[in-house]
């Protein structure tokens, strides 16, 4: 993200999203936090909001107060916070993040699964059971196409990666053969 740290815009995101759990609209402030990504796609915009030398008060009577009449009031003071001290670039990240958060607080956690070919429903549903038993917390799953993978899947949910790419089990084959080797050699130099 550009200009801003990803502590920082974790700290801000937990913010929200704390005083969005305390006033018992979640879904309200993703749905705004949604809203306003699609406003940020657009180039110009988003080259507006983040040019360092617009004044706040501009971006708010631009960006904000349009919003005013589509989002909930705790959005609109969250965008005034960010603007006010110099952390626009918050809010072009912070959807997915407040998603993040969400899904973790009712137990989920998102993955991205890389295939070559999209997986259908029944397969994505299949994979996301055998990681929910496997990871023991419920996974959803994010489809991302990667027309260089042979065959295969590579899943990533958090830190965890589970490489079952043609590459990937290849290159796990070789360092098994070649850690094989080694200790044949090694075997062999001692007698």
């Amino acid at each position: 993200m550009a200009g801003t740290g990803s502590l920082v815009l974790h700290r801000y995101v937990k913010a929200l999203f704390e005083a969005s759990t305390d006033a018992g609209s979640q879904e309200a402030i993703g749905r705004d936090l949604e809203f306003a990504a699609e406003m940020l796609e657009d180039r110009a915009v988003r080259e507006f909001f983040l040019h360092p030398r617009i004044r706040p008060a501009t971006k708010v009577e631009r960006f904000v107060d349009p919003l005013r009449a589509h989002t909930s009031a705790l959005f609109v003071s969250f965008c005034e916070m960010c603007i006010r001290r110099g952390r626009e670039a918050v809010l072009v990240d912070a959807g997915r993040i407040f998603r993040r958060m969400v899904g973790e607080a009712h137990g989920e956690r998102e993955g991205t699964v890389e295939v070559a070919r999209p997986l259908g429903e029944e397969a994505r549903a299949n994979l996301e059971r055998s990681l929910t038993s496997r990871l023991g917390v419920r996974v959803v799953l994010t489809e991302k196409l990667d027309p260089s993978l042979v065959g295969g899947a590579r899943v990533r949910v958090g830190d965890t990666l589970i490489d079952g790419t043609v590459a990937g089990r290849t290159a796990r084959l070789r360092r098994t053969w070649q850690g094989a080797r080694l200790t044949s050699a090694s075997a062999q130099d001692n007698d």
